[in-house]
């Protein structure tokens, strides 16, 4: 993973996020897209043995091991993609959110390790199944407000609410935002239904970790997660612990497929 390194601390977020290994640019140097979106991550350690079952064979969960993410084995990014562009600049037709499911995993065999794309749900027709042939179609509605009084801090309420064939997703996040994280990073993502499918992702973002029980850092007014449905429920039983939210509210992406 490539950082620009300018304080301890955003090198304890990159290697905390379990957004995935670096890689050489020699083996992704085919630019297939460019997004513009607003995230939000939401970190859990889940069943050991339920997590297994989400990934292929010869796979194995790779828990993050330091840093804001410390011991997440699961994670949820929510995304609102605002404009996309294919790799010679024309604007696309593809603009939707979605709910994305992923693993830090790896391949002890290969060597690769990276994020599992593992599930999702995505809002455009167009979307599903997706790059890594694992989004369903769902209804989402999301709602985002930002107040400023004069000189205070801005505060944020985010609310999320994603359904699709009995799986019911929703979350809701207030916080004051306050100062953000600038960080590149290169993560490299793979497809739990194709596990020799992956692209990697180059990336600019600014990032706002809203609570974190590794760093016993809470900035969140409220908080509020629950997930249900067939395939939901078995990572989210009740049993999983919620380790960490992060807020994106600017993330600009390059996507490279390898030659």
């Amino acid at each position: 993973m490539k950082v620009a390194p300018r304080n301890a601390f955003r090198l304890l977020l990159l290697i905390g996020a379990g957004l995935g290994a670096g890689v050489s640019p020699a083996l992704a140097d085919h630019l297939f897209q460019k997004t513009w979106e607003v995230r939000s991550y939401v970190y859990f350690t889940a069943s050991p043995d339920a997590v297994a079952k989400l990934l292929p064979v010869g796979w194995q969960s790779a828990p993050i091991a330091m840093g804001p993410f410390k011991g997440a084995n699961v994670a949820l990014t929510f995304y609102d993609q605002l404009l996309t562009e294919d790799a010679g600049g024309k604007p696309g037709a593809a603009t939707g959110r979605g709910a994305v499911l992923f693993v830090p995993a790896r391949d002890p065999t290969s060597g690769a390790a990276g994020s599992m794309i593992v599930g999702g749900f995505a809002s455009q027709p167009e979307n599903v199944p997706g790059p890594y042939s694992v989004y369903s179609a769902a209804t989402i509605n999301m709602s985002r407000s930002y107040r400023t009084d004069n000189a205070g801090p801005t505060h944020v309420n985010e609310v999320w609410e994603v359904a699709a064939s009995g799986d019911k997703l929703r979350l809701q996040v207030q916080y004051d935002r306050g100062p953000t994280v600038p960080m590149h990073v290169e993560p490299r993502n793979y497809s739990a239904a194709r596990p020799s499918f992956y692209r990697v992702y180059k990336v600019d973002q600014l990032t706002k970790v809203v609570r974190s029980t590794p760093s016993e850092g809470d900035k969140a007014d409220r908080i509020e997660f629950s997930a249900s449905g067939p395939h939901l429920s078995a990572i989210f039983d009740g049993s999983e612990h919620l380790v960490a939210v992060a807020s994106v509210p600017a993330y600009q992406r390059e996507i490279w497929l390898p030659e």
